[in-house]
């Protein structure tokens, strides 16, 4: 493929890329306003620890699989019969951590949801906690089924196919939200909604990337071998991202004003606009780092990705600290009093992004060595935040998440420049 054709490819892949998932965020996000507006604050509350359930059960049966997935399948997918034993060994270790996660989030769920079924009976408490576990596992399994064929149309850089999906994924969240939520206003109504969009959204998948994927009669272990190599050193930091990354709303659930975790949760939705930009993570960087085989070559593509990232980022805090208003016009009347929690909303999610961008850069090398490090700084940084300030209103658990990100950020960097000092 010459030069000019390569180009006028990557142009169309990541057009139709760009194309769909703006499609897709622009449904998530009114999705969004749509639920601020119908659900009451305190179901609202509930919907935001209900999402955290999904992650804890999405996040603890993975373990970074779909990561491994990606950078191994990149280097093999030219190999129909190797892929294919790569894609069942993943399916293998995954039904496995999968049930070792629901067992743990259902011993956990009525400790998450205790202050949200505060004053009811023990029996009605203790059901409607399990009744939330059991819907966060469902969407979990779905999500987990849906990730990884994403990962397969991601080392294709199959945009079309990804694309349709996302937006009949996103467009049967916000039918089924509305029908539901407008029926009967309840957290228990928009979960539901999640599921059945998941569902849908794992089954239209599964009609793309089902059929290259063949039955092979050769043993797994080589491929089970490889992935635990990739994933052990990242498990504790799975571990700790499950909590982390939902950290500020477990802690404001526990410790602030109940009002508080409907605010955070309302301010999360700002920084979906940032967690858009994910979609090139998998989708481009993955897949084109783990190709790279030249230090020169990767220090070139990496300097000029920051520089693009930092510009964005640049723009999107401007238009924070000037126009707050503006921002806060996507989350409705009863969260205008929020416009100086507007920039932080916003820097914490910019600070994650490059965080995520640095990590698929190294797992992209399979550098997975020295994870851990992140998780001893991030806690300490935390630990002296909360014994400093504490977790009194909305502000404080957006400055946690901040300064969590920035600390995780730093880490990541100097790991970083570890594997371009280190290449060989």
């Amino acid at each position: 493929m010459s030069a000019r054709n390569s180009a006028a490819h990557w142009l169309g892949a990541l057009s139709k890329l760009a194309s769909g998932q703006a499609i897709v965020q622009l449904l998530n996000l009114f999705t969004g306003v749509m639920l601020l507006r119908i659900l009451p604050v305190r179901e609202y509350g509930l919907f935001v620890v209900a999402n955290t359930l999904v992650v804890f059960a999405s996040v603890g049966s993975d373990l970074n699989l779909s990561i491994a997935f990606t950078t191994f399948g990149a280097q093999c997918i030219t190999e129909p019969s190797r892929f294919a034993r790569l894609y069942r060994a993943v399916l293998f270790l995954r039904r496995r951590l999968f049930a070792i996660a629901a067992v743990a989030l259902v011993i956990a769920a009525p400790a998450l949801l205790y202050r949200q079924t505060a004053g009811k009976p023990f029996f009605s408490a203790f059901s409607i906690s399990m009744l939330y576990a059991l819907l966060a596992l469902g969407i979990a399994w779905a999500q987990l089924n849906s990730n990884l064929r994403i990962a397969v149309l991601n080392i294709r850089h199959d945009s079309t196919s990804l694309s349709i999906c996302s937006v009949l994924g996103a467009s049967m969240r916000l039918v089924f939200s509305f029908l539901l939520c407008r029926l009967w206003p309840t957290s228990i109504a928009a979960v539901l909604a999640v599921l059945l969009s998941t569902a849908i959204m794992s089954w239209s998948l599964s009609r793309y990337v089902q059929a290259p994927i063949a039955n092979v009669g050769i043993s797994l272990d080589e491929d089970k071998r490889r992935l635990w190599a990739f994933v052990t050193p990242l498990i504790l930091s799975a571990v700790y991202f499950t909590v982390q990354g939902q950290l500020s709303i477990l802690l404001t659930t526990l410790l602030a004003p109940s009002n508080s975790v409907a605010e955070v949760g309302a301010l999360s939705r700002l920084g979906q606009i940032i967690a858009a930009f994910n979609m090139f993570n998998g989708f481009l960087f993955q897949p084109m780092f783990a190709r790279i085989d030249s230090r020169a070559a990767f220090i070139r593509v990496t300097i000029t990705t920051y520089a693009v990232i930092s510009a964005i980022a640049l723009l999107l805090m401007a238009s924070a600290m000037m126009y707050p208003q503006l921002w806060l016009l996507l989350l409705g009347r009863r969260y205008t009093q929020l416009d100086n929690e507007v920039v932080l909303a916003l820097a914490g999610p910019i600070l994650t992004y490059y965080v995520n961008f640095t990590f698929v850069i190294l797992s992209a090398r399979a550098f997975t060595k020295g994870q851990w490090t992140y998780v001893a700084v991030a806690v300490a940084v935390q630990v002296i935040f909360l014994a400093l300030v504490g977790m009194n209103s909305t502000h404080d658990a957006l400055m946690l998440g901040f300064v969590t990100a920035l600390s995780t950020a730093i880490v990541e960097l100097v790991l970083l420049m570890r594997l371009i000092h280190n290449w060989k």
